[in-house]
């Protein structure tokens, strides 16, 4: 919540905020939209997994998906993705333009937002920078497809969901973790995977991250 405030801070001094973009359904990607003022949007996948849940139901998964649960009250206001797109959609702001790509994987409406005047991919959390990859509410064969659809995409840099920005060459250390994680499983659903295969397969496992699983 709090850095939540910073961003809105900090944006508003930098200028006006035009698209709020949710990568995810996952609490950590959007439960503080309200903080922002400017249209939000989302994968219809995504918001559709939003217009679940409540306040009650976010309160008993807190306690349990994050180490250091996240602050909501009773009268918490919940807003949703107001905008949805399918596959992709383009934004054009400036002389920039950003690219919501489609890439299921992490969750099912996950999106990467491409700009390929910076040369950088938002990725979500398809990728964690120097972090262990987690795995609930995956689809590892989508996922490893979605990895490889953005190695031709012409960028220099990745900004993950949680981790390290890091270069482009990162990405294929993503791709062996997935493909690792899949090759040794018997489901393509990340819960079913073992403690044992994720530590063989995944070289930053067992680090945790602030707000992630176990």
């Amino acid at each position: 919540m709090e850095n939540a405030k910073k961003w809105s801070e900090e944006i508003g001094r930098r200028g006006k905020l035009r698209y709020l973009i949710n990568t995810e359904h996952h609490f950590d990607h959007w439960l503080y939209n309200f903080y922002f003022d400017a249209p939000v949007t989302a994968h219809k996948s995504a918001r559709e997994v939003m217009l679940r849940m409540d306040v009650s139901y976010i309160r008993k998964r807190t306690k349990v998906q994050y180490q250091q649960p996240l602050l909501i009250n009773d009268d918490h206001p919940l807003r949703l993705p107001g905008i949805t797109y399918s596959e992709h959609m383009t934004l054009h702001l400036g002389r920039h333009t950003f690219q919501l790509l489609h890439m299921p994987g992490h969750t099912i409406g996950q999106t990467a937002v491409y700009i390929p005047e910076e040369k950088v991919i938002f990725t979500g959390d398809n990728v964690f920078g120097e972090k262990r990859t987690a795995i609930h509410d995956a689809y590892l064969d989508k996922w490893l497809e979605s990895l490889k659809r953005m190695e031709p995409l012409d960028f220099e840099f990745i900004a993950p969901g949680h981790g390290k920005v890091c270069q482009k060459a990162f990405l294929k250390t993503q791709i062996s973790i997935i493909q690792g994680l899949l090759e040794n499983s018997k489901t393509t659903k990340g819960p079913e995977v073992s403690d044992e295969i994720r530590k063989k397969v995944d070289p930053f496992y067992p680090t945790r991250d602030i707000g992630l699983i176990p």
